[in-house]
Order: C-alpha cells, then structure tokens, then sequence
C-alpha cells in the first residue's frame, strides 16, 4: 500500500504569534516611557519661588526687599516657599544667616526671638577642640567658660561662666587652623567681657543639658 508523504508543518501560526508578542513588547516600551516621562514632570516642575537678594543676618526681621521673585526648576526633595506665599516669609526672623542667590525655605524662618531685648549678639571664635561635639544649632542653650592665660593655672584662676543662646554659626579656617565661628546671645552686661575673653582666644563654650 502506497503512504502519502506528509505535508511540512506550517510555519504561518508561528510568524503571527512572533509579531503579536514583537507588537505587545513594543507597546509595553512605550507605555514605560510615556509612565517614565509623567513621573518625571511630576517630580520636576518650574514654579516662581523666592529667592535671597541681599544678606539677613540670623535673628533679623525678613522684609519684602531681601526677597525676590525667581522662575526655577524645583525637584521633589526641594521646598522653596512659592512667590505666591511671600506673606509666610515677610515679618519673620532668619533663623539661619541668609545669604543672597539662595532659595528661601522654610526651615530658614523662626518666629522665636534669638536675641531678647536686654541681651546683644557677639561672635566668638573657637578652635574644634574648645567646642561642643554635637552640631550646634540656632536656639541651642550654651555656656561660655573662661579658660587659664599665660599667667594662671586651671588651679588657681576664678573661673568664669557666660550663659548665652546660639544664634548662628560659620565655619573658618585661619592660619591654617580649622575652626568656627559662633554667633551667641548673652546678657548685655556681659556682652563687652565676653568679646574681650573671645579676642585673647580664653573662652572655651559648652552644651547645656536639654540644649
């Protein structure tokens, strides 16, 4: 009995099913970067935000002309106060020195007073050793203690204490030795000791408990 040779399977069902999963995996593709390219914009945006045009030292009143209007991109991590909410800025206390070309933030801003009414605001310059290890901050509850000079001993000094408030603080570096220089409040009385102290590098200041 004579067989008919069978036929060679079709490769037709094959093709269709290859260009149906190249199509679906196309689309897919761009689907993921139409959703990349909304997640994108979402997270970044231009928006008028306000902008630092001259320097606020901290504590000082902000007032509408340290401020300007600038357009800028803003990134999800950033939160520049929006020039549309000046009224949240204007009447406020630096709670930082501001300084101009940076974006005003919130976290710039206090309401509290740093230096009081009978007090006045000295800077005091301090070695890395002379200092608290934590990072101070504006607010922060310190004392400054007098240190020996040339011509006494811790033994035989009369040791002095300066209660005062951190109102800022900036890095320095002079002569080659790193240090900091502390902006603090302290009693008015005591404000002109405190800067001669400073001057003959006898001050050395330490962190309150709940500072």
């Amino acid at each position: 009995m004579k067989q008919t040779p069978l036929a060679p399977p079709s490769t037709l069902g094959q093709r269709r099913t290859r260009w149906g999963a190249l199509a679906l995996a196309v689309l897919l593709m761009a689907v993921g970067g139409l959703l990349s390219g909304f997640a994108y914009l979402a997270s970044t945006r231009t928006e008028e935000c306000l902008v630092v045009t001259r320097a606020v030292p901290a504590g000082v009143t902000v007032t509408a002309g340290d401020l300007t209007a600038v357009r800028v991109t803003v990134t999800a991590p950033l939160a520049p106060i929006r020039s549309k909410n000046i009224r949240d800025a204007v009447g406020r206390r630096a709670a930082v020195s501001l300084v101009p070309g940076t974006l005003l933030t919130a976290a710039q801003l206090t309401d509290e007073l740093l230096v009081g009414p009978d007090q006045r605001q000295v800077g005091v310059g301090l070695p890395p050793e002379r200092m608290p290890a934590r990072t101070l901050h504006p607010g922060d509850s310190v004392q400054l203690v007098t240190t020996p000079d040339d011509q006494e001993t811790a033994a035989t000094m009369v040791r002095q204490r300066f209660d005062a408030t951190v109102v800022d603080l900036s890095g320095r570096a002079a002569a080659g030795v790193e240090g900091w220089v502390v902006y603090v409040a302290v009693a008015e009385n005591d404000a002109t000791q405190v800067v001669a102290l400073a001057a003959q590098g006898r001050l050395s200041m330490v962190l309150r408990v709940g500072g």
